[in-house]
């Protein structure tokens, strides 16, 4: 069932009983602690499933998006000091990006968000699969070579930066997949490449949260007690994954997962033609 959202503040729960509002927190919570669990962003995941249960697709990319935030926060500031030069660097970029990507969404026709949001999400996790398969990861090289920002690379990060934020902005989800392999290129390293990444991730969702919620009519007292709980479970999850991935191995629960977002995204391809 679709259930209109814009402006009704969190009537998103609307038409839905208690019983199946109580299985979005559950289904939640599972998927963001299988998500890190495996070391991958939640909200690729999260935010088809949301949709695909009736809740409107914009709402759902601000749970999405506003639950990384959160869960992206930890590591943003453990890495922002070391990285603070590519973070300016890539700020204009992140945020117009971040902030263009909401209004296009609410200025489609709702079936052609669902259409484009599918698409987004499949091919995200397409590149995903070939990135794992055919790319060696890089490691940083002593020389620190790569600290070096030349007026080009400066020019090459704000375009690169400013359409990853425009992409993963549009489908809700932070961008990490994007952003990692982007500066693992740009500056020859892929542990310095996470790093930029998750604080590129923490600046993207921030941008793009409130924008969807002051573009969706979300910004008042009641959607902030319904978001809160979504970033409480958000918080507790992914702490709870990242703790017990040390204790197995998330290769083949990695690969499951995108499966299971692929699936999603081509269920919400269908909702969007049918």
């Amino acid at each position: 069932m679709e259930i209109e959202t814009a402006g009704k503040g969190s009537d998103f729960m609307v038409g839905l009983s208690i019983h199946v509002a109580w299985w979005v927190y559950v289904i939640g919570f599972v998927l963001y602690f299988l998500f890190a669990l495996a070391g991958v962003g939640a909200a690729i995941g999260f935010v088809p499933m949301l949709a695909l249960l009736g809740i409107d697709v914009n709402f759902a990319k601000l749970i999405g998006l506003s639950s990384n935030f959160f869960s992206t926060m930890p590591s943003a500031v453990a890495s922002i000091r070391r990285v603070w030069r590519y973070w300016v660097a890539s700020l204009i970029g992140v945020v117009v990006g971040s902030w263009i990507a909401p209004k296009l969404s609410f200025a489609l026709p709702k079936k052609t968000v669902l259409l484009t949001t599918g698409v987004v999400l499949l091919l995200i996790v397409f590149w995903q699969f070939l990135k794992a398969k055919f790319m060696k990861t890089s490691q940083d090289s002593e020389s620190e070579s790569h600290d070096v920002l030349s007026v080009r690379k400066i020019l090459q990060i704000a375009v690169g930066t400013f359409l990853i934020a425009l992409v993963a902005s549009y489908g809700g989800i932070g961008g990490g997949a994007l952003y990692i392999p982007f500066f693992s290129y740009i500056l020859g390293g892929s542990h310095i490449a996470s790093q930029v990444a998750s604080t590129l991730v923490f600046t993207s969702c921030l941008v793009a949260s409130v924008k969807y919620a002051i573009a969706g009519g979300w910004w008042n007292l009641e959607v902030l007690k319904v978001l809160l709980v979504f970033w409480v479970m958000a918080f507790s999850a992914g702490y709870l994954g990242k703790w017990t991935r040390d204790k197995l191995s998330p290769r083949a629960l990695n690969v499951v997962l995108r499966w299971l977002v692929a699936l999603c995204a081509l269920l919400l391809i269908w909702k969007g033609v049918k």
